[in-house]
């Protein structure tokens, strides 16, 4: 049994990303908090008025020091004055104690973020200028790190940036996964795959996405069900009709040929001879009309192995008798083809010689086609090329299309543009293809069969 899938809407999920954001920030500052503190219990970080400290107890013990700089807190500076104000002793310039000494003198006991201490002796005046903040104990890293405040708050910086970071992809991750479910369910539909069950997602929004998706599904392929049903009525339909349509036809024939054996006049005679003429043409219609049919159905080939050789030989002995007609010359080129092909040998001769009909038909008397064979990879390819104006550009897009007929083809009543739209067909039931392109040998026009060797 199953186990069923817990949906969620979109909204819910990103309220619980939102909150597992506030969560780990949280976090981030209590850890952050709790390495501040075990760096001042362990003396790593010293405490804003660490300098304070020292300073105030140095003021107990002020005349135990022979100078002031014997116990001056790093980041302190300092100037010992007379009773006139003059300078004794300090660790600035001048200018700077002159405004210290007048800052005191003037009531002053903090500018901006500093502090003044004063220390007054029987012999002198002491005023040291310090700050409240926290500080390193190893002064190398109070020279080249920023101060502990500073680097908390950088640090912390950086762990958000990173967990935005990596909460963003994962939300993203979970999103295109779930918008996955949808673009394989499309694309199984566009490859007419509808034989497949439609995924279930964990979001409720993608879920109601997919059902209906599931539903013009079922829809799509009982359409073309029906579809298929009706277009199969109709093939056996005509195929009845062109059968039924042969009998009158041969009648007709028949008594065409018994009248011209007659005694006719020369107007009944070519009446006769025209009548045979439409009767014949009629049955070269219903032929192609079945060859349609035939080169449609999938599944209506007679598959085995064959001689290639013997198929080419012939291929080409047909062929030749087509185009000796016009008088062209067809040249038959292989390159390392292979001596059994698998293959139905009476469709790969309807496509090769239907193709170089097609030449034939538009090659100028006394012109030339080549028929090239070889074998690539797992490929047999077939290219016939011919010395006759070509594929137009629109062709080249639309001559494989049932009833095409391009401007070479457009008065030509024996063509009705289902020549190469048969070859097409026949090919792909082998699991080929066809292309059109322009000859580079010859400047014409160039028809490309590519069939797998082992079908």
């Amino acid at each position: 049994m199953e186990r069923a899938i817990k949906t969620k809407s979109i909204r819910y999920v990103f309220i619980s990303y939102v909150v597992k954001f506030c969560i780990i920030v949280i976090a981030t500052v209590i850890l952050m908090c709790i390495v501040l503190e075990a760096g001042f219990l362990s003396g790593i970080i010293l405490p804003a008025n660490h300098a304070e400290n020292i300073i105030n107890e140095a003021v107990v013990h002020i005349k135990d020091y022979s100078s002031y700089a014997d116990w001056m807190p790093y980041g302190c500076t300092y100037a010992v004055y007379d009773e006139a104000g003059r300078v004794k002793e300090s660790n600035i310039d001048e200018a700077e104690s002159l405004v210290m000494w007048q800052d005191v003198q003037n009531g002053v006991s903090n500018k901006g973020d500093s502090y003044y201490k004063i220390i007054r002796t029987a012999n002198d005046t002491g005023i040291i200028k310090y700050k409240l903040y926290p500080r390193y104990s190893n002064e190398n890293w109070n020279k080249y790190l920023p101060g502990p405040s500073v680097f908390t708050i950088l640090i912390f910086i950086v762990l958000f940036i990173l967990e935005t970071i990596i909460l963003a992809n994962r939300f993203t991750k979970r999103l295109n996964r779930e918008v996955q479910l949808l673009k394989d369910t499309t694309d199984k539909i566009q490859m007419d795959n509808l034989e497949f069950q439609v995924a279930s997602s964990e979001i409720i929004e993608i879920n109601d996405v997919l059902a209906s998706i599931d539903k013009m599904k079922v829809e799509l392929k009982n359409s073309l069900t029906r579809q298929w049903i009706l277009e199969e009525g109709k093939k056996k339909q005509i195929s009845a009709l062109v059968h039924d349509l042969k009998t009158p036809l041969t009648v007709i024939r028949g008594n065409a040929e018994l009248i011209e054996e007659t005694e006719l006049n020369k107007e009944q005679r070519v009446c006769s001879v025209s009548v045979q003429k439409s009767v014949a043409d009629m049955e070269q219609y219903l032929m192609t009309l079945m060859d349609i049919i035939e080169s449609e159905k999938e599944n209506n080939l007679v598959v085995k192995d064959i001689s290639f050789t013997i198929l080419m030989e012939t291929i080409i002995s047909d062929a030749r008798l087509i185009a000796g007609q016009k008088n062209i010359r067809l040249t038959l080129i292989q390159e390392s083809v292979p001596a059994i092909i698998t293959v139905d040998e009476t469709a790969i001769k309807r496509c090769l010689l239907n193709v170089i009909s097609n030449a034939v038909e538009h090659t100028p008397t006394g012109g030339e086609i080549f028929l090239n064979a070889s074998e690539k990879g797992k490929f047999l390819y077939f290219m016939v090329e011919d010395s006759g104006p070509g594929f137009s550009g629109e062709e080249m897009k639309s001559a494989l299309e049932q009833f095409y007929q391009g401007e070479k083809s457009r008065n030509s009543r024996e063509h009705y543009g289902l020549g190469l739209y048969i070859v097409d067909n026949l090919v792909k039931n082998h699991g080929g293809s066809v292309k059109l392109l322009k000859s580079e040998k010859i400047g014409g026009a160039k028809v490309e069969i590519k069939i797998p060797i082992n079908h």
